[in-house]
């Protein structure tokens, strides 16, 4: 916990162990157009927050998800990816989905800061906004704004996350999101226990250490992934940088079973370039 001012939401504590919550608030259904014809042909019923920190004495939220999206958008930029968030956010909507149509309330944004940033060393890219419902502000043009700002993570990571059976076309590339809103007055506020959480996340850096070793040991490639193709108890999976040798070196160099999650390794650290 980024400090004592917040209480954790989406889990129920019983007996010093935490179980999700379910239901409307805590399981998002997201719809995923991999192909572009304009329809969703992938539908997923995922958790919606690994974590959400509700504040004790004011309107604050922090969250961290988990957010899978088409493969459309793999090698997008963050910034251009960031700016699809801005304009899917609705109201203080947590549940956002990349390139989701209009509501049916309706609501302006408007971006304050935005900018690349270093996520644990992946790449990141951070942007607050604020947003209004646009039928208040006909009514009254000093309406309240909501301010929010959000860290999207691109940390190598696939939907489904562990080892379930699957094929390649079901591995979506999953954006880490980390978010944070509050009323503008208290916003300021809240602002470096979101700051922490950020900092304090840790993307499986002990449990893949000895996999992300391998990786980076038996290719050249700056960001080269591992990928479950079925069952990883089967040692089957594949990787979209790696040839055939490759893969054949990665696997001589794991001590035990094949990791049971896809994800990628880091060669360099990013860091975002200055002015």
């Amino acid at each position: 916990m980024p400090s004592g001012d917040w209480r954790v939401d989406n889990y129920v504590v019983s007996g010093g162990r935490g179980t999700p919550k379910v239901g409307p608030t805590h399981t998002a259904q997201i719809r995923i157009d991999n192909d572009g014809d304009g329809a969703a042909d992938v539908n997923l019923e995922v958790p919606a927050y690994v974590l959400r920190l509700t504040h004790k004495r004011n309107a604050g939220v922090l969250w961290i998800r988990a957010l899978p999206m088409s493969t459309r958008w793999e090698a997008s930029d963050l910034r251009v990816l960031a700016r699809m968030y801005v304009e899917s956010a609705s109201g203080t909507d947590e549940l956002v989905e990349l390139g989701r149509g209009p509501t049916e309330r309706r609501f302006a944004s408007r971006v304050v800061q935005e900018g690349p940033v270093a996520v644990g060393g992946y790449e990141g890219y951070r942007v607050t906004f604020e947003v209004a419902s646009l039928e208040q502000l006909e009514l009254d043009e000093g309406a309240r704004w909501s301010r929010v700002t959000v860290v999207l993570a691109r940390t190598g990571f696939r939907f489904p996350p562990r080892d379930t059976p699957t094929t390649r076309a079901g591995q979506l590339p999953v954006l880490t999101v980390f978010g944070h809103v509050n009323r503008p007055e208290d916003f300021e506020g809240t602002s470096p226990d979101f700051d922490r959480m950020v900092a304090m996340t840790d993307f499986m850096e002990e449990e893949l250490a000895e996999s992300r070793a391998a990786l980076l040991a038996c290719t050249t490639h700056e960001f080269p992934e591992v990928v479950l193709d079925g069952s990883a108890m089967r040692g089957r999976f594949w990787s979209p940088q790696m040839s055939r040798d490759e893969l054949r070196c990665y696997r001589e160099r794991l001590s035990g079973e094949s990791p049971r999650r896809s994800h990628g390794a880091r060669r360099v650290p990013f860091r975002p370039s200055g002015p």
